[in-house]
């Protein structure tokens, strides 16, 4: 009989849990905006090919017919000097942004995560080794290495991936290795040791899920600078090349008929500032509902 009610009592706790969160995603008008944002985001990302008025304008459309339109209700956006619809390339942008941010990240947090784990349970010579790299990589502006790295590996999208995320794990690092160095003298974990648990087990069971949060937290803000940094290497000329429709590379094109043809660069660095706005909020307002001290 008490089985059942041990169950009842974590369910209930874990929806209690899950409603307290929900109101103060709801207490905080700003979080919801990013995550609508998001969701929004999201969505065109998924749907961009099927949604775009002009799909077939996404890439290699040319309609010299209708070059350099005004926007209208036929071209809300307007087109480029090739006649391409440029509401379908921004739409299509969701997709290519998205996949960049969240490759990123997941390529950042994996590196990071790992040797800040390792730096911090190992300590010594391990810790000081790791750390002093991290400085390394952390004393230059990231955007500067990671145009450095983009450059020397050749202009595309995929290098400018790999470039930024070999720039970005060092943050990860530090975060990890200090929750580490909190969590490794605690009871569980010397107790996992006393009875002679690996060091690997060690940090995959008991460390590394218990920095999920400020994890999560570091990654939802990442994503919208993995955003940002992708773009303007694209804007610089080594990320995304042509005809892909990336909205550094937009802007970056589009800078060629500003002012006359405004609409050209404006309407795809208005979706950089949505994109980037929206994984901003939500990581502000996931940091404080994450927040232990906030949940009491």
């Amino acid at each position: 009989m008490t089985e059942p009610r041990s169950f009842i009592h974590i369910h209930e706790s874990e929806l209690r849990e899950l409603r307290y969160t929900f109101y103060l995603v709801r207490k905080s008008p700003l979080t919801l905006v990013g995550l609508i944002l998001l969701v929004f985001s999201l969505f065109f990302a998924i749907t961009a090919p099927y949604v775009a008025p002009y799909p077939t304008d996404i890439e290699f459309g040319v309609h010299l017919e209708r070059r350099l339109e005004a926007p209208s209700l036929t071209h809300p956006f307007g087109t480029d000097d090739l006649g391409r619809d440029i509401l379908s390339r921004v739409l299509y942008g969701f997709r290519i942004s998205l996949t960049v941010g969240l490759v990123v990240v997941a390529i950042a947090a994996t590196i990071g995560v790992f040797l800040g784990a390792m730096a911090g349970y190992a300590g010594g010579v391990v810790d000081e080794a790791i750390m002093r790299i991290t400085d390394i990589f952390l004393s230059v502006p990231s955007l500067v290495l990671a145009l450095a790295i983009a450059a020397s590996l050749g202009p595309s999208l995929t290098n400018a991936m790999i470039a930024i995320s070999l720039v970005w794990w060092p943050w990860y690092a530090r975060l990890v290795r200090g929750q580490t160095l909190s969590l490794r003298e605690l009871d569980f974990v010397e107790a996992a040791r006393s009875i002679g648990v690996s060091t690997y087990k060690i940090l995959l069971r008991h460390i590394i899920p218990n920095c999920i949060a400020p994890i999560i937290v570091q990654g939802s803000l990442d994503v919208g600078y993995a955003i940002l940094t992708a773009a303007s290497l694209g804007f610089l000329g080594v990320g995304a090349q042509p005809p892909a429709a990336e909205w550094g590379l937009m802007v970056s094109y589009g800078r060629l008929f500003f002012p006359s043809w405004w609409w050209v660069a404006t309407f795809p660095g208005l979706a950089i500032f949505i994109g980037v706005l929206g994984f901003n909020l939500l990581g502000d307002g996931l940091r404080d509902i994450l927040d232990p001290r906030l949940r009491r």
